[in-house]
Order: C-alpha cells, then sequence, then structure tokens
C-alpha cells in the first residue's frame, strides 16, 4: 500500500505539477498553445522577469547594469509594458528595454527639489523637499498641504515634462 502511494507521489513530481482542486494537473509554464494562424504547437514563452514594482513614468533615474549606460542618468520615458520601459537619458538617446533591476533611484541633494513617492500609501504623489537628513536616509516632503517624513528607499527625483 504504502510502496503504491510513494510511487503515485512520485509520478506526480516526475509531471511537474500540483493537481488542483479538479484532480487535473496545474501548468506551471512550458506549456504549449496553439497558434491560430498556422494551426501549429509551439512552446509558451513564460518571461522570467519581475514586473515593475516602483518604476513609473517621469522618474529621474540611474542606470546600476554594466554596460553602456552604466552609472548615467535619465528619466522613464514610457512605461512599455508590465516588465520594461524606456528611457530618455541626459544625452537625449533612447534606450529600451529597461527592466527594473538595471535601475536605482536618484535622490535630490537640495530641499525645493521635485520627488514621486514610489513605494506606500502616497505613492505615485509628487512632493517637494522641505528637508533632507542623509544620516537617517529621510527625507521631509511637502505634500499638497501636508508633511511627511519618508524614507529614501521611498522616493525617486521627478522630472516635469
Amino acid at each position: 500500500r504504502d510502496r503504491g502511494r510513494e510511487r503515485d507521489r512520485g509520478r506526480d513530481r516526475d509531471r511537474g505539477g500540483n493537481r488542483d482542486k479538479d484532480g487535473d494537473y496545474e501548468n506551471h509554464g512550458g506549456g504549449t498553445h496553439t497558434n491560430a494562424e498556422h494551426g501549429c504547437r509551439a512552446p509558451l514563452r513564460t518571461p522570467n522577469l519581475k514586473p515593475l514594482t516602483w518604476v513609473l513614468q517621469n522618474l529621474y533615474v540611474r542606470v546600476i547594469a554594466k554596460g553602456k549606460h552604466y552609472t548615467q542618468k535619465g528619466y522613464v520615458y514610457d512605461i512599455v509594458d508590465r516588465y520594461h520601459c524606456t528611457l530618455r537619458m541626459d544625452d537625449q538617446t533612447m534606450v529600451e528595454g529597461i527592466t527594473e533591476d538595471m535601475l536605482e533611484t536618484i535622490i535630490p541633494k537640495q530641499a525645493g527639489q521635485d520627488v514621486m513617492i514610489v513605494h506606500g500609501k502616497y505613492r505615485g504623489q509628487i512632493g517637494r523637499i522641505h528637508t533632507r537628513d542623509a544620516a537617517k536616509e529621510r527625507c521631509v516632503l511637502q505634500i499638497d498641504t501636508q508633511v511627511q517624513s519618508i524614507s529614501f528607499d521611498n522616493i525617486c527625483a521627478f522630472v516635469q515634462r
């Protein structure tokens, strides 16, 4: 009896998926789909990319991926899809196919600069730096009529276009 169960479990593992509530196997990518135009079966391509979580349009960012644009700055010109954005670099060149892990936020050094909040309750809102505390890695921002203390991790320089 026990050997039979172990054999069944082993067979489940070999199929590469777990059964759902109906007893069918879940598909975790790598399957096939029918191309309606040609009627052939082609493998599914599941991206091995993380969706954009903090990248928003008009953020001023630094490229940290090794390559031609390493350490150069630019702003997010367009969000192409869930995974990619397009940058307009300071030298006016356009760079496409940028993923979030290739970028880092920039925190303005001077008070009075505009920033966008990229995480938390105020995500997407624009604020102005009132004071900046590099030791504590926090900024006091004026957001509309409110004043909030926000971590450097949650803000990024913003470019008005």
